[in-house]
C-alpha cells in the first residue's frame, strides 16, 4: 500500500510536465511507473547524470518522493574518511556493509588540517564537513560538494552539527562559536552565536536562542553528534558537569539532559540515544539508554563480547559505535595505524562476535574513521557553490565538453556544472610558489600532465623544448583547446608568441605572432588573436591558417550600431558561436548583464540580456558553447 501511494503521488506531480514533453522524445513513450522502477535500479553515481535525459526525468529525480523511495531501497554501506599521515592524500571511501571487500568507491576531497574530526556522521546519504569557518555538504555517491555561506562570527572557533528534520523534510546544520584551543570543563566560557542553516531554504545562517549555556569539549574526544528522529544529541559541559544536549531540528529548541555517568561516547542503540563505556580488556561494555527525555529516565544494559581477546589487537583501543540496522553491535578501533583495517560485529541474540576486515584504499599507515548504515542518495544539490578564493574568475579555464578546471594555488579542481560534481586532483608538487615576471631569463619550468581516468593518479613530468613564460592569467585567456591542441599566449625572450601543446603527442610548439596581442580566441574552429574593440566597434582578427608554415590571414570588420549597444562599457571579442555569430562580452561586471551577438553575414548586431546575474562591483566571466555533460568524475 505504501509503495502504491508513493507512486501515485509521484504520478500526480508529473502529470502537467508529462503533457508538455516533446512528442519526439523517445523516452516519453515509457510509462512513469516503469521509469521509476528503472531509476531505482540504476547505480547512484549514474542517476545524477540521467537528469539530462529529459525535463520529466530531471523533475522526477530531483523530486522528494523519488529520493525517499530510493533511500528506502538502498542497501546499507560503510563510509570511511581516510587521511594519509603525510596529509597529501584525503578521500572518502564507500563499500558494501554486507561484504566490505566488494563494490568500493573512492572520492578525493580537498586537503584540510582538521583531518577526520571535521566530518559529521552521514545523514540520509549526505555528510557535513567543517573547515575553519566554512561548512561544506557532500554527497559521496554523486561526488557533489556544496559550500555554504561563510559563518559570520567574531570568534575564530566554530562547531557544526548536521541533522535531518523529518517533518519538514529538510537538512539543517547547527553551528555555534567556541574559543579555539582546548577548553577545560571548569572554564566559564560557553558556546555562543548559535546559528542554523537550512538546505534548500534562504541562503543564509539564522541566529537562534539557546537557553542552556554549555560548552562542547574538544572534537577529538566526542562524536560529531547523533541525529535520531529529528533530534541532534551531543555531549557537553554545563558548569563543569557532564550533560547530554538535545537540539530539536523541528522546533529549533535546546534541552539539557543529566547524564547517569560522565561518559562522552554518545551512540545510537536500536533507535535510541545512549552513552557507552569503553570496552574492558575482557570485552565488557556498559550502556545507559535514554528511555524518556522529558522525565530524564535512563536504563542500563551490560554485555560481554565473547572471544574479545582473540578478536582484537591489544595494542589498539576500541569503542562501541552503536547498533546496525540489522541489530548487530559494532566496535571499531580509535587508535591508528591499524592494518588491515577491521571492526568487530556482535550478534547479541546469537551471542556470536566476528572480525570484519575492510579493504581500505590508500597507504597502510593512514588514519581512518568509519561510519555505518550509510545509504547512497541521488540527492542533487541544486546550486553548485564554489569555494571562495582570492584569484576569483581568472582561476577558471574555459569549459571543455561540459567540464571546467579551476586552479587554487597548487591545487587543481575539475568540476561538472551539469551534475554539480567536483573532483580535486592530487596537489601539484613544485619548488616554485608562482608569481609572474616579464624577464627574458625567467621561464616556466616543471611542466606536468595529469590524465583524468588514467591508471596512475599522479602528475607526470614532461619535457618542453621551447622555453617560455605565460603572463599573469588576468592578462590573457586560460588557453583554448581546438581539435586536441591547447593554445595560449606567452613570452619568449620578451616577445609575444603563441604556444601550442599537442594533447596527443604531449609536445610543445612555438608560433610567431603577426601582432603582439594576448587575446586568443576560437574563430570558426581556427585559432586566432583579436585586437581590442575600438570606440566605433572596429575589430581586427588574425587567423592561423597553417601552424606548420606559421601562416596567418587577417579579417577586419565594424560592428554596426556599436555605440548604441555598449554605451560606455568596455567589451572584448570572445570568438564565434557554433551557430556562426561573433560574440563580444563586457570586460567588467555590469547589471543587467548582457553580451553582443553579431551576425557577420547579415551584418546585424543585437544585445542579449542574461537575467539573474551580474553585480556592479563584482567580478564575472562568461563562457559560450558550454554543453551539459553526464560524465561522472572519478580518478
Amino acid at each position: 500500500m505504501k509503495r502504491a501511494r508513493r507512486k501515485k503521488k509521484i504520478e500526480i506531480n508529473q502529470q502537467r510536465l508529462t503533457k508538455k514533453e516533446d512528442e519526439n522524445d523517445p523516452f516519453s513513450i515509457i510509462t512513469l511507473d516503469l521509469v521509476v522502477e528503472i531509476l531505482l535500479k540504476v547505480p547512484t553515481k549514474s542517476v545524477a547524470s540521467l537528469v539530462l535525459v529529459s525535463k520529466q526525468w530531471l523533475s522526477l529525480i530531483r523530486g522528494k518522493d523519488f529520493i525517499n523511495l530510493y533511500l528506502a531501497r538502498s542497501s546499507p554501506r560503510l563510509l570511511l574518511v581516510v587521511f594519509a599521515n603525510n596529509e597529501e592524500e584525503q578521500f572518502l571511501q564507500t563499500c558494501s556493509q554486507v561484504d566490505p571487500s566488494s563494490d568500493s568507491h573512492r572520492l578525493n576531497i580537498t586537503l584540510d588540517k582538521n583531518q577526520v574530526v571535521g566530518f559529521s556522521p552521514p545523514i540520509r546519504g549526505l555528510v557535513c564537513r567543517q573547515m575553519d569557518s566554512k561548512v561544506r555538504i557532500a554527497n559521496p555517491s554523486t561526488g557533489q560538494f556544496v559550500t555554504l555561506p561563510r559563518v559570520k562570527t567574531t570568534r575564530k572557533g566554530i562547531l557544526s552539527l548536521f541533522g535531518y528534520d523529518p517533518v519538514n523534510d529538510v537538512y539543517k546544520v547547527l553551528c555555534m562559536t567556541i574559543l579555539q584551543g582546548r577548553q577545560r570543563r571548569e572554564s566559564q566560557v560557553v558556546s555562543e552565536e548559535h546559528q542554523v542553516y537550512t538546505l534548500g531554504g534562504q541562503r543564509k545562517w539564522r541566529m537562534i536562542e539557546c537557553k542552556h549555556p554549555h560548552l562542547p569539549p574538544p572534537l577529538n574526544v566526542v562524536t560529531k553528534g547523533i541525529c535520531i528522529n529529528g533530534i541532534l544529541y551531543y555531549y557537553a559541559w554545563i558548569k563543569s558537569e557532564a550533560s547530554l544536549i538535545s537540539f530539536d531540528l523541528i522546533s529549533e529548541e535546546f534541552n539539557a539532559i543529566k547524564l547517569p555517568e560522565d561518559i562522552p561516547c554518545v551512540v545510537n542503540y536500536i533507535g535510541k540515544v545512549a552513552i557507552a563505556s569503553w570496552p574492558t580488556r575482557n570485552g565488557e561494555v556498559h550502556l545507559w539508554i535514554l528511555e524518556d527525555a522529558d522525565k530524564q529516565e535512563w536504563s542500563k544494559v551490560s554485555i560481554v563480547v565473547p572471544s574479545w581477546i582473540d578478536l582484537i589487537d591489544i595494542h589498539h583501543g576500541y569503542r562501541f559505535r552503536g547498533t546496525l540496522s540489522t541489530g548487530e553491535l559494532i566496535f571499531s578501533p580509535w587508535t591508528f595505524p591499524i592494518n588491515p583495517f577491521y571492526f568487530i560485529s556482535y550478534n547479541l541474540k546469537e551471542n556470536i562476535a566476528k572480525k570484519v576486515v575492510v579493504k581500505v584504499l590508500g597507504e597502510p599507515e593512514a588514519s581512518r574513521t568509519i561510519y555505518f548504515d550509510h545509504v547512497e542518495s541521488p540527492i542533487f544539490c541544486q546550486m553548485l557553490n564554489i569555494t571562495q578564493h582570492r584569484m576569483h574568475v581568472y582561476a577558471f579555464s574555459p569549459p571543455i565538453r561540459g567540464l571546467i578546471c579551476r586552479q587554487m594555488d597548487s591545487k587543481v579542481v575539475i568540476a561538472n556544472p551539469g551534475t554539480g560534481q567536483i573532483l580535486t586532483l592530487p596537489r601539484v608538487k613544485t619548488i616554485r610558489r608562482g608569481g609572474h615576471q616579464r624577464r627574458p631569463q625567467v621561464v616556466s619550468e616543471e611542466h606536468q600532465v595529469y590524465t583524468l581516468g588514467g591508471g596512475q593518479q599522479k602528475w607526470r613530468m614532461i619535457e618542453c623544448e621551447h622555453p617560455h613564460l605565460p603572463p599573469p592569467s588576468y592578462l590573457s585567456t586560460k588557453g583554448i583547446c581546438i581539435n586536441g591542441i591547447l593554445y595560449y599566449y606567452a613570452w619568449i625572450q620578451n616577445e609575444g608568441a603563441l604556444i601550442s601543446f599537442d594533447l596527443i603527442s604531449e609536445e610543445f610548439n612555438a608560433i610567431k605572432l603577426p601582432e603582439d596581442i594576448k587575446c586568443v580566441v576560437n574563430y570558426n574552429g581556427k585559432i586566432a588573436i583579436a585586437s581590442l574593440t575600438t570606440i566605433n566597434g572596429e575589430v581586427h582578427i588574425w587567423v592561423l591558417e597553417d601552424a606548420s608554415k606559421q601562416e596567418w590571414s587577417k579579417v577586419s570588420f565594424v560592428v554596426p550600431s556599436w555605440i548604441d549597444l555598449v554605451g560606455k562599457n568596455g567589451f572584448r571579442f570572445r570568438g564565434t558561436l557554433s551557430t556562426g555569430e561573433l560574440i563580444f562580452s563586457p570586460t567588467s561586471c555590469i547589471k543587467p548583464f548582457y553580451f553582443i551577438s553579431y551576425n557577420l553575414k547579415e551584418n546585424n548586431a543585437k544585445k542579449v540580456v542574461v537575467e539573474g546575474i551580474g553585480y556592479p562591483y563584482g567580478s564575472l566571466e562568461v563562457y559560450f558553447n558550454h554543453v551539459e555533460s553526464p560524465v561522472f568524475l572519478s580518478n
